[in-house]
């Protein structure tokens, strides 16, 4: 446990000012601060390095508010297998559903793509042709 603390601690100490203000903002709830220090971290930008696992934890807290760029993000992390994700096609297309269905212009295309190739979902011309713009 002292461990994790020092780790936590070393981690905020290598946040620029903004970031620490986002991790505190994120912290108490705040979804559009969650979805950015998501951003911070697949970035890498004012934290000490990259971190796509922390980017998927932050995005998943936004988009779980339904911060539709968040779910997005979460979407494209997850599909890709970013960083040292292990990629997940199942939790993706939920995602991309939910974005989709949301009129996300750019969810809907990538859904309509992952329908007509069968990236994640059982191929099937008929819904692609629902999103097709």
């Amino acid at each position: 446990m002292a461990t994790d603390k020092k780790h936590a601690n070393e981690q905020t100490a290598e946040m620029s000012a903004e970031v620490q203000e986002l991790l505190l903002t994120a912290q108490q709830g705040d979804v559009e601060a969650q979805f950015q220090l998501g951003k911070a971290y697949e970035v890498g930008e004012g934290v000490a390095r990259p971190d796509g696992q922390a980017a998927a934890d932050w995005f998943r807290q936004a988009a779980e508010q339904g911060h539709i760029q968040a779910q997005f993000y979460l979407y494209l992390l997850l599909s890709m297998g970013y960083f040292e994700l292990e990629k997940n096609d199942e939790e993706a297309i939920y995602w991309l559903h939910k974005v989709a269905d949301q009129g996300y212009a750019e969810a809907q295309i990538e859904l309509a793509r992952a329908y007509k190739r069968g990236n994640g979902v059982e191929p099937d011309d008929h819904p692609s042709a629902a999103f097709q713009i």
